[in-house]
């Protein structure tokens, strides 16, 4: 929606504390305030952008394994990419 306009502030919030209000939830999530859940991310830049990653989450404050196939496999071919860098050849 921010790509089409929707201010900023307005977009987080939408994803936040007005979708906790919509759902009825609002009394245990949807900020970040003594006494809730806390249940957030953490990324490497602007969570509305596609070219964010999400470093770590947390649900309840128990944090969540975010490792899977793809990124196994990223890991992967990224040391072989380094590996094949540092011997000179590609």
């Amino acid at each position: 929606a921010v790509a089409y306009g929707l201010d900023h502030d307005a977009a987080i919030l939408g994803i936040t504390k007005n979708a906790a209000d919509i759902l009825g939830v609002s009394d245990r999530l949807g900020t970040l305030t003594k006494g809730k859940e806390a249940t957030l991310i953490v990324a490497d830049g602007d969570v509305l952008e596609v070219a964010t990653h999400v470093k770590r989450a947390f649900i309840s404050g128990r944090e969540i394994d975010l490792s899977n196939k793809q990124t196994e496999l990223e890991k992967k071919y990224r040391e072989k990419y380094r590996q094949s860098e540092a011997g000179g050849t590609r």
